[in-house]
């Protein structure tokens, strides 16, 4: 599953995909990205930050095992509750 990161949006802002599932987020914009969980510590909604310099040298990805809600945002271009944000729900299979 392929995310595009384009100038302050995510394409497709939320997707749906089963445990086990590689999600790869591609800049294609002009500006620098990155893809931060909303989840403030390893907990439920938690994985590993995509840092920006990560996103200019190519796509980063996130195999997402277990079932959940992960929403993220990009630090440059807005919080976890405002601007660029995005959201991975993991069901189960």
């Amino acid at each position: 599953m392929t995310v595009e990161v384009t100038d302050n949006a995510f394409t497709d802002r939320v997707i749906v995909v089963s445990s086990g599932t590689e999600v790869v987020w591609v800049n294609t914009g002009r500006n620098i990205h990155n893809v931060r969980p909303a989840a403030r510590e390893p907990g439920p909604g938690w994985f590993t930050e995509i840092t920006g310099e990560a996103l200019e040298g190519g796509p980063g990805s996130i195999t997402f095992d277990d079932a959940g809600d992960f929403p993220y945002y990009c630090s440059f271009h807005g919080t976890a509750r405002r601007g660029q944000r995005g959201q991975v729900i993991v069901v189960a299979t």
